[in-house]
């Protein structure tokens, strides 16, 4: 699909709670791109029946998390390259270009991880999350599918939709059940930066 004058929309890489994520070409080949197509609010919340303010406020937090780490020079956290809006016959929907990465799901099954791909991960994630400490971010949802590898073999954090603010008030659990630390599983459970940890 042609969307701007120096790039193409390609194939379909994947979806998430606020969007879908596609193959991003550039005219002459040189970026090897993506787009992440965040369809208006409205019409998520229209969408997600089940529960009306899901996607919107998967949203409100990535580009929260977005705006607190507008200055980190973090290569384990993901940078957006650009943002745009397209309007169509559906409405206006946000459009952000980031450099393309591979999900750690998808790098495991084409190629045998070493040992010192496991130590590298380990300190880049946790590199990762100790600039999000010092904006008070917890991910809440830290699994392989939201671990990327960049094209210079850096592992970066992604998939901020479930990020908690610790200097806001506290929320219900959210993340992945298999993924979460015991604590968040109790009644009372209090999401901290070593929830993440675990």
């Amino acid at each position: 699909t042609e969307l701007f004058a120096d790039y193409t929309i390609g194939e379909l890489l994947g979806t998430g709670g606020t969007g879908a994520v596609f193959e991003l070409i550039s005219k002459d080949n040189s970026k090897s791109l993506v787009v992440k197509i965040v369809p208006e609010e409205r019409q998520l919340r229209i969408r997600a029946k089940h529960s009306p303010n899901r996607y919107s406020s998967e949203f409100r937090r990535a580009c929260e998390v977005k705006n607190r780490l507008s200055n980190s020079k973090n290569v384990n956290i993901p940078k957006q390259i650009e943002r745009r809006v397209w309007e169509n016959r559906n409405g206006v929907d946000t459009l952000l270009i980031m450099q393309r990465m591979v999900p750690l799901e998808q790098y495991l099954h084409e190629k045998a991880i070493r040992i010192r791909d496991v130590i590298r991960m380990g300190i880049d994630i946790c590199d990762a999350l100790t600039d999000c400490e010092k904006h008070s971010i917890v991910h809440s949802d830290i699994k392989p599918s939201n671990i990327l590898r960049n094209a210079k073999g850096n592992y970066v954090l992604g998939d901020f939709g479930t990020a908690y603010f610790l200097d806001q008030h506290n929320k219900s659990f959210e993340g992945t059940l298999m993924y979460s630390a015991p604590e968040l599983l109790t009644a009372n459970g209090q999401r901290t930066y070593q929830s993440d940890i675990y």
